[in-house]
């Protein structure tokens, strides 16, 4: 059998082997040597955006170093130094950079014919591809002519220009109001200076705005507010009258007012007999003595054994204030009438309880009778007393379904009544009108007219 062959292991003190295969595509892009005109996040962005998007730029050292170290190091020895790293949005964008970069670098010397400062800078100027890993070399960047001519093209002309003048954008300056006495005598243009919103009118207009609003949503919160202040109020001088008069109830402290510490009744003493009103009442003539504290209370009488008098033929005890005795219970034969029925009678109505009768031979089924009976061939008339209350109905019908009371279609469908006419006959007139409530109308007309007819 054939197996795979083993790998080395690893000699101490050596590198591991490369990792086989070919390396992944890679989206950084190693600028060294930049020029001074590139020195900028935006601007190395907008010159390289031909070949995509640049995700991250890393300059080194950072922009925050070049300008402490600005008076230190000189200009060219600065441009040397500088380098920068780009991370493009896709690997294709940096091939792109790689490969367009040599036509660029090509196009753009031709253009120089007598700066040789900046043809020194161009040629310096070098871009690489950064390998995914260390150990594996990237290939070398390759893409047809067509493409590296267009793109090389469009880096010639996006390439900033050290030598173009800069737009100075002048500040804008505000107009400053000018403040003239009440003796001035120029023309005050106040409609062309003055905001048309600060105006007085505006002004009291949004204050008078506010104030409605307030007054609209919070009108609740203020009326609570108010109840509550108008409580205390009414209280204040009943409780201060009441404080002053040592305790006395005022006789405008309505009863529901709870009494002050001073009107409470003192505790009782330890030891002291109980008050008369805490005492238990009185039993009733022949009722059983009630059991003593310590006592068990008498067993309940036996089902058959008949229950002792109650004291009902004695006379009621008289009652405190001299008021006149109750009246003596009625005796068991006028009793008011149960609410429950006797056993074996049920509290239901006779239709829920009663077996319902078969319908008789000669009698149709309630269904057949209704299917059977054509309302629509009945003349429809109204007696003469109710043709009032009729043309009503029929007026609050009309305007229910049009949505406004037609005279000319109440006078109509009245006039048909009067001369009798069958449902049947109004039906054909009614839907050109009404249409899919023609039906509904009718019905509710024949119940209206058997209604007034009884």
């Amino acid at each position: 059998m054939n197996y795979p062959p083993l790998s080395a292991p690893p000699v101490v003190g050596l590198p591991a082997p490369p990792p086989r295969g070919r390396p992944g595509a890679t989206n950084v892009v190693l600028l060294t040597h930049l020029p001074a005109a590139l020195h900028k996040r935006q601007v190395l962005r907008e010159w390289l955006m031909p070949c995509g998007n640049v995700r991250h730029v890393v300059f080194v050292p950072s922009e925050q170093e070049e300008d402490e170290d600005e008076e230190k190091i000189p200009k060219q020895q600065e441009e040397s130094m500088r380098t920068a790293l780009l991370t493009m949005s896709h690997a294709d964008g940096a091939l792109k950079v790689v490969t367009a970069f040599r036509h660029f670098q090509t196009e753009f010397l031709a253009k120089l014919t007598n700066d040789d400062t900046q043809k020194d800078t161009i040629q310096k100027f070098q871009v690489h591809l950064v390998p995914t890993h260390p150990d594996i070399p990237v290939p070398p960047a390759m893409m047809d002519p067509t493409t590296v001519q267009v793109l090389g093209d469009r880096l010639v002309t996006s390439f900033p220009d050290p030598n173009r003048p800069t737009p100075v954008v002048a500040p804008s300056t505000a107009k400053e109001p000018v403040i003239r006495g009440p003796d001035s005598d120029e023309e005050q243009d106040d409609e062309e200076e003055e905001d048309p919103l600060t105006t007085p009118a505006v002004l009291a207009a949004v204050r008078e705005f506010r104030r409605k609003l307030a007054r609209q949503q919070g009108g609740k919160a203020t009326r609570r507010q108010e109840l509550v202040k108008s409580k205390i109020e009414h209280w204040k001088p009943i409780v201060r009258q009441r404080m002053l008069a040592g305790g006395a109830p005022s006789p405008g402290v309505p009863p529901g007012v709870p009494p002050l510490p001073s009107q409470l009744p003192p505790p009782p003493l330890p030891g002291a007999p109980p008050l008369p009103s805490q005492l238990p009442p009185p039993p009733l003539p022949g009722a059983p003595p009630a059991p003593m504290a310590g006592q068990l209370p008498p067993p309940p009488p036996l089902p058959g054994a008949p229950l002792p008098p109650l004291g009902s033929q004695l006379p009621p005890p008289p009652l405190p204030g001299n008021l006149p005795p109750l009246p003596p219970p009625p005796p068991p034969g006028q009793l008011p009438p149960q609410i429950a029925a006797p056993r074996g009678v049920s509290n239901l109505p006779a239709w829920m309880t009663q077996a319902q009768q078969p319908p008789s031979e000669g009698s149709e089924p309630p269904t057949k009778r209704m299917k059977t009976d054509d309302w629509q061939s009945q003349p429809l008339f109204v007696p003469t007393e109710a043709r009032t209350q009729f043309r009503d109905f029929v007026a609050a019908q009309i305007q229910q379904l049009l949505g406004e009371p037609e005279v000319s279609l109440v006078d109509f469908v009245c006039q048909q009544v009067q001369e009798q006419k069958t449902v049947t006959q109004l039906l054909p007139e009614l839907q050109d009108v009404l249409e899919e409530d023609a039906v509904n109308f009718c019905e509710r007309l024949y119940e209206k007219v058997q209604e007034l007819r009884e």
